[in-house]
C-alpha cells in the first residue's frame, strides 16, 4: 500500500493542478481517472470506512450544494442527489453511472485515485483503486449514496492467503496512521534526523520478519531517505 504522506499543496503538485475544492472529482481536467479525497476520522463530515483489510473503500456521496436548498433546510438532511435542480448530473450522478456502466458490461471500471486525510493539511497516498459499485441506502434521517472501490492493482500488497481469500497484512488502518502521526509529531524518527518532509509510515519490524500493521507499537514516521535506507531490516 502507497504510504507516502503528502501537505494539501504537495498533493496539487503531485496531481498537477491549482485547486481542488471538491471530495470527488470525476474525471477532473479530464484526466482519465477521477480524484477523491476520503476522511476516516471519528469527526468527518461524511462515513467513509475501509474494508477487507484494505482492499476496499466504502464511500459516501456529497451531500446537495447550500445554494440549491430552500427555506433553511439543512443537507446534513436532505437526501443526497444524482442531479441538480437543472437536470445536470452531480458528482454523485457521474460516479453513479460509471459504476453501473462497469456492472453492466460496458467497458472497465473507473479508475479513481485515492487520498486519506489524517489530520488538518496531511494526506495519505492510497493509490489507485476502481469503481465497481454503487447503491442508494437509507440512514437515520436521510437517503445516502455509497461508492465501493477496489484495489487496482496488489503490486505493492504483501499478500497472503486466509480462506482461500487474500489478506492484506500491510495495510495500515486509518486510527493507527492517525494516532502515529499525533505521536511522533509528523517528523522522522530516525535518529537526528526531525524531518517534517517526505515522510512515510515504516514497519519497525518488517512485515517479511512477522511485523504487525495494526500496532502503534510497530510503526513510525520516517523520511524517505531513512525509510529506503532501512529497507527490510529492523534496525539500521
Amino acid at each position: 500500500m502507497v504510504s507516502k504522506i503528502l501537505t494539501f499543496k504537495e498533493l496539487l503538485k503531485k496531481e498537477n493542478i491549482k485547486l481542488l475544492i471538491r471530495g470527488m472529482n470525476y474525471r477532473f481536467r479530464k484526466r482519465n481517472y477521477s480524484i477523491v479525497l476520503m476522511n476516516c476520522s471519528q469527526n468527518a463530515l461524511y462515513h467513509d470506512k475501509i474494508i477487507n483489510d484494505g482492499e476496499a473503500i466504502i464511500y459516501e456521496g456529497h451531500d446537495v450544494q447550500k445554494n440549491y436548498l430552500t427555506n433553511g433546510h439543512s443537507p446534513k438532511k436532505t437526501d443526497q442527489s444524482l442531479r441538480t435542480p437543472k437536470k445536470r448530473l452531480t458528482q454523485n450522478g457521474l460516479f453513479f453511472r460509471a459504476a453501473f456502466r462497469y456492472k453492466d458490461g460496458q467497458g472497465h471500471p473507473e479508475k479513481v485515485q485515492v487520498y486519506e486525510k489524517i489530520s488538518n493539511d496531511q494526506w495519505v497516498d492510497n493509490g489507485l483503486f476502481k469503481l465497481v459499485d454503487a447503491w442508494r441506502e437509507k440512514n437515520e434521517t436521510r437517503h445516502v449514496y455509497k461508492f465501493k472501490l477496489e484495489v487496482l492493482n496488489d503490486e505493492n500488497f504483501n499478500s497472503v492467503s486466509l480462506n482461500g481469500r487474500r489478506k492484506n497484512k500491510r495495510y495500515i488502518p486509518p486510527y493507527i496512521k492517525i494516532s502515529v502521526y499525533k505521536r511522533d509529531k509528523g517528523t522522522c524518527q530516525f535518529p537526528r534526523c526531525g524531518k517534517k518532509d517526505n515522510l512515510h509510515f515504516d514497519h519497525i519490524i518488517p512485515i517479511s520478519k512477522g511485523g504487525s500493521s495494526v500496532s502503534t507499537k510497530n510503526i513510525q514516521l520516517m523520511c524517505a531517505m531513512h525509510n529506503l535506507k532501512k529497507n527490510n531490516r529492523i534496525n539500521f
